[in-house]
């Protein structure tokens, strides 16, 4: 996930190993004055993960934002999968 994040233009922020907690922010865009996010990755057992997003805009009022949340959770989901997928060829 701290891997993936760079590659789709999230600046990492912090990254807390021990408690498997991410927090990110998103760029401003034409349409949004950009999103921060809090990102938890939960190790269930050796072959699954489970990992939770919250995503909240920078500027509390920003109409044109709002559907900015579910971009963001769609693009973390295919970034780490495709990174899935390509250590999974590798091997």
């Amino acid at each position: 996930m701290v891997a993936v994040l760079p590659t789709i233009k999230f600046k990492l922020i912090t990254h807390d190993r021990a408690i498997g907690q991410i927090t990110a922010k998103t760029p401003m865009t034409l349409f949004s004055w950009g999103e921060n996010l809090t990102i938890l990755v939960q190790k269930i057992d050796d072959n699954a993960s489970m990992i939770t997003m919250e995503s909240f805009l920078k500027v509390a009022v920003n109409i044109s934002g709002a559907g900015r949340h579910t971009k963001n959770f769609n693009k973390v989901i295919a970034a780490v999968s495709s990174q899935l997928q390509q250590q999974t060829a590798n091997v």
